[in-house]
């Protein structure tokens, strides 16, 4: 009987929790679905007057900004940090959506709702979360005060967190690769990515010269300087290319460069790659370099040596020295009827 009052007293304590737990994941879900619903009313009683402060208040001071009635309006509902992280998602939206030239005026809204401290306070937060938020609003709202806050996290442990710090960097930075100063820094594909992404938006003349990186310790930032390099077409980098076939063993990278002359016509750099054919035993890096003087060769010499792989033991070598021996030919003639 014993045993059968304590198996009645488990059973009713296992339903008590479990009444318990059910009743507790409703009452969280109803909260959810409240507090859902309480930030997507903001959201929509922010969008009107925030739209009125960034389009008709262009041409008043952060001052008279923060007098207007709808930035008083807007003040009201934000008194809490998820408002505030609402209203900052409706000014990253209003700059990507807004067609004219209004991130003068965004910005003049950001600077009277305090969000440059704001921003700036989450930069240092513990949670790697708001570090990450803080970084895209910053770098999104042009706050160059941050750039300090966001040096620190350049070599941070947390790979995300370093990463955006990284984009933040070059976005906000004057010297958007001054952080390639680091010699222990690497880029990962999607850091290589992203930062692209971001120099492909800048006027051409403040594109960075990546000829200066190519000497860098890290093979990650090399692969990516020498794509910039052809990207942007930099053919003032000429010298460093030279330098950087003379002194790397790395054939990937001298395949790289041979990439970039070959595509940039690079004539001034015959002799790096007649010393490749002499000297590679790597054949893929060799049939390239032959390649590559089929399209830049004009030198006697040049000619010679591509002659003594016509019969190289490797047919897909020998293929390539006939072709280039052929296409030097080609553009000889071509040049002799030009100068006709």
């Amino acid at each position: 009987m014993i045993e059968i009052a304590i198996i009645w007293s488990l059973i009713k304590l296992l339903t008590l929790l479990s009444l318990g737990l059910i009743a507790t994941i409703y009452v969280l879900r109803l909260r959810k679905i409240y507090l859902q619903k309480k930030h997507l009313r903001i959201e929509r009683l922010i969008q009107k007057p925030l739209a009125t402060l960034i389009v008709k208040l262009a041409d008043h001071t952060t001052e008279e900004v923060s007098r207007d009635e709808n930035f008083l309006k807007i003040k009201k509902l934000c008194k809490t940090n998820r408002s505030t992280e609402i209203l900052i998602r409706q000014l990253m939206k209003s700059q990507n959506v807004l067609e004219y030239s209004s991130l003068g005026d965004i910005n003049k809204v950001f600077l009277a709702f305090g969000l440059q401290e704001y921003g700036m306070k989450n930069i240092r937060h513990k949670s790697t979360t708001k570090k990450i938020k803080a970084l895209k609003f910053m770098a999104s709202m042009k706050c160059h005060r941050s750039v300090p806050y966001v040096t620190d996290l350049l070599n941070d442990n947390r790979s995300l967190l370093r990463s955006e710090a990284l984009i933040s960097f070059v976005s906000l930075a004057k010297d958007p690769l001054y952080f390639l100063e680091d010699r222990d820094v690497k880029l990962s594909l999607w850091d290589q990515i992203r930062i692209h992404r971001h120099l492909i938006k800048l006027d051409p003349a403040k594109i960075p010269d990546f000829g200066e990186w190519l000497n860098h310790p890290q093979i990650s930032v090399v692969q990516f300087c020498l794509k910039m390099i052809l990207e942007f077409k930099q053919f003032r980098a000429d010298k460093q290319l030279k330098a950087l076939l003379a002194n790397t063993k790395n054939a990937g990278i001298q395949m790289m460069v041979l990439n970039i002359i070959i595509k940039l016509q690079l004539v001034d750099l015959e002799n790096e790659v007649l010393l490749i054919v002499r000297n590679t035993k790597n054949s893929r890096l060799l049939r390239m370099a032959i390649a590559v003087l089929g399209e830049i060769g004009s030198k006697a010499r040049t000619r010679l040596m591509l002659g003594e792989f016509v019969f190289h033991p490797n047919s897909k070598i020998s293929q390539a020295a006939r072709r280039s021996l052929t296409t030097i030919k080609l553009n000889e003639s071509r040049l002799k009827r030009l100068i006709a």
